[in-house]
């Protein structure tokens, strides 16, 4: 039977997208993906596929370039247990300054972790952007 928010599972899911919000905020996007893996899939929140780890590791420092990206931050809220995988459902939001005032977009995000050995990584992810706001 397949239990939600175990603590071992949810702790592991908190400090892989713990590392990867502070890579994102460093611009490193090797260390961004480093959850991912080699063949992820990645559905963004512009509805843009994104098939494989490198992929997304070149999309990251093509956004990292854009001079309007501030931030993205992925937080879970809640994460399911089942065989060798994981389903984490959780919030995520951005910030852009282009150029004033500063835009926030926040959504829901949906991830689906494998086990290889004692490593989990995250096969798919689907964001979806909810909200868009002028910030101040």
């Amino acid at each position: 039977m397949d239990k939600a928010d175990t603590s071992a599972s949810l702790k592991i899911v908190r400090e892989t997208r713990k590392l990867s919000n502070a890579a994102i905020a460093k611009h490193r996007a090797k260390d961004a993906c480093e959850y991912l893996t080699d063949e992820a899939l990645i559905i963004t929140s512009g509805a843009t596929v994104i098939s494989g780890r490198e992929p997304m590791m070149e999309a990251f420092q093509s956004l990292f370039k854009r001079p309007g990206f501030v931030t993205l931050i992925r937080t879970p809220l809640q994460v399911v247990d089942g065989d060798n995988l994981l389903a984490e459902t959780g919030f995520w939001s951005s910030q852009w300054q282009q150029p004033a005032p500063l835009i926030s977009v926040t959504g829901s995000y949906t991830a689906r972790w494998y086990e290889f050995g004692n490593d989990w990584r995250v096969q798919t992810e689907h964001f979806i952007p909810l909200k868009r706001e002028l910030v101040g």
